[in-house]
């Protein structure tokens, strides 16, 4: 495989859901892994399992202030 142009990575900007802080991220910062996603409900047979969350693998960045996984898809272009 062969890259014919590279993107620019560094001119995405992100806002955490959880502090609002605004922050652009580069290469280095972006990982990839499992995240939580969302929360669901677990509930089977009338049994209740109580909360749970539901992982995905996406490629992801941190927020500087408190450390929550923002996954890139969430980015704003600016």
């Amino acid at each position: 495989m062969e890259i014919i142009e590279e993107g620019n990575v560094s001119r995405l900007q992100f806002t955490c859901s959880v502090c609002a802080t605004k922050f652009i991220a580069n290469r280095n910062d972006i990982r990839h892994g499992l995240i939580a996603i969302r929360e669901v409900h677990l509930m089977n047979n009338g049994i209740d399992f109580g909360p749970s969350k539901v992982y995905s693998y996406r490629n992801y960045v941190n927020c500087p202030l408190c450390f929550k996984e923002i996954p890139l898809c969430e980015a704003e272009k600016i």
